[in-house]
């Protein structure tokens, strides 16, 4: 019996194995992070409201849209609605909000809570 190259890992004529893109990587593309970028420059600290409440000065590494565009791109573009974040911060805001670790979705006021 002749011997026979084995396919597996080989790609199948006409099928990719890459997933298709998920929406977000869309939406936070190379405009997204020039305005990013460009908005950590100009407010390069942490403009949560815990920290400002408590005088501390950490570094932002995040853009946070204060209120939810849920695909909004009108909403995701409004710079009103970004604050520069720490990392920890948003991540907490995320934790709170969002429904993160399991936790159920917290309800916001007209989804206009400020963190």
């Amino acid at each position: 019996m002749p011997w026979k190259r084995p396919t597996h890992g080989q790609k199948k004529a006409g099928k990719s194995h890459s997933p298709t893109p998920k929406k977000s990587t869309k939406i936070y593309g190379h405009k997204w992070r020039k305005a990013r970028a460009a908005y950590l420059m100009k407010h390069p600290l942490c403009e949560c409201e815990d920290c400002r409440k408590h005088g501390r000065h950490e570094l932002a590494t995040v853009v946070d849209h204060i209120i939810p565009h849920k695909g909004d791109m009108r909403l995701f573009w409004d710079s009103s609605n970004w604050q520069s974040m720490a990392k920890a911060c948003h991540d907490r805001k995320t934790a709170k909000y969002d429904g993160a670790f399991g936790r159920p979705v917290k309800p916001k006021q007209d989804d206009k809570e400020i963190f």
